[in-house]
């Protein structure tokens, strides 16, 4: 009697529970929640005909530059002290195509793609390309407090934002970046106990080749380029509203609006960013053009560069389906 032999079926892929499906959807809820209670007491949309479409396009030229071009260029350049032959060409394609991919992902997760992304398309080690996503992250948080730093001297004297606190806890973080080796040194000394850190420590190059004092200087004058950014074009989207907003308010105290919105709650700081805004310059705008003001730099330093990255996302999509074994470091564009 013959006997038919059965292929054992796969177990059914694990589904997502309603607790994990809630958990990914709220930072849209929360921003969702605080927009809707910012935009109940807003009453400035009227403004919006006054707007210069000159210097406006000026503003998103400027931003696209920015979040994109001095973004990559940093990353670029962390690489390059790592020891990774990669073109700016491929690392800006990356860059700029992961874009519109971690606009949408809760908690700022999405950054966790960038060091899959470059190594799948690149061929960049992923060890070597997590740390140096690591690093240039905590670049920008840095260059960050080194901005909220210098705005402490251009807020005029008796500003609401102008605090000791504010400004020693912006010198502490901006120190720490240049103490990591000592902090470095330490993690390996304890990690040298586990067998996984030890085969870790011997594929990083941020462990075997830290990045000279020199290019951290130049590293943190370009992130601070690059932060400032928001900075700019909300100054520039305040003039191209027909009004008048002080450089050394829009660049003294947006930052601390900017650090704010960083909290991992909301969707890309939607809810948070806007009455920040409006707080911060306060002393310039009344409640709505600050709002008004925060929407602008919705558009410009998010909406715009995520819709702007979806010319590369093709080519990154690409280079993630090819196959592992196809994997190199591209040097060429």
């Amino acid at each position: 009697m013959a006997t038919t032999s059965q292929t054992p079926s796969m177990p059914p892929a694990p589904t997502a529970t309603a607790f994990q499906r809630l958990q990914r959807a709220l930072p849209l809820l929360i921003s969702a929640a605080l927009l809707a209670v910012v935009l109940w007491h807003f009453d400035g949309w009227g403004l919006l005909k006054r707007l210069d479409s000159g210097l406006f396009a000026l503003a998103l030229g400027l931003a696209l530059l920015l979040d994109t071009g001095v973004g990559a260029f940093k990353w670029w350049w962390i690489l390059r002290r790592l020891r990774q032959p990669v073109s700016f060409g491929a690392v800006w394609r990356v860059w700029t195509g992961l874009l519109p991919l971690t606009f949408f992902t809760p908690f700022q997760s999405g950054h966790a793609l960038y060091p899959l992304a470059l190594s799948r398309a690149t061929g960049v080690d992923l060890v070597v390309a997590t740390e140096s996503v690591i690093y240039d992250k905590g670049l920008s948080l840095v260059s960050t407090f080194a901005l909220v730093a210098v705005g402490q001297g251009l807020l005029p004297v008796g500003h609401p934002l102008v605090q000791p606190w504010i400004l020693a806890v912006a010198l502490v973080g901006v120190g720490a970046w240049f103490l990591d080796r000592p902090i470095v040194a330490l993690l390996s000394r304890v990690g040298q106990r586990s067998p996984r850190f030890a085969r870790l420590a011997r594929r990083s190059q941020l462990l075997r080749h830290p990045i000279p004092l020199l290019d951290k200087v130049g590293l943190l004058l370009t992130g601070m380029v690059y932060q400032t950014s928001d900075s700019l074009s909300i100054w520039l989207g305040v003039a191209a509203l027909g009004l008048e907003l002080p450089a050394n308010l829009a660049f003294g105290a947006y930052p601390l609006a900017l650090l704010l919105s960083y909290a991992p709650v909301t969707f890309a700081g939607f809810g948070l960013r806007e009455p920040a805004a409006a707080y911060a310059l306060g002393t310039a705008l009344t409640w709505d053009q600050g709002v008004l003001a925060g929407i602008l730099v919705d558009g410009l330093e998010y909406v715009a560069p995520a819709l702007f990255g979806l010319t590369c996302l093709p080519w990154l999509l690409r280079r993630l389906a090819r196959p592992v074994t196809e994997a190199r470091v591209t040097r060429g564009p």
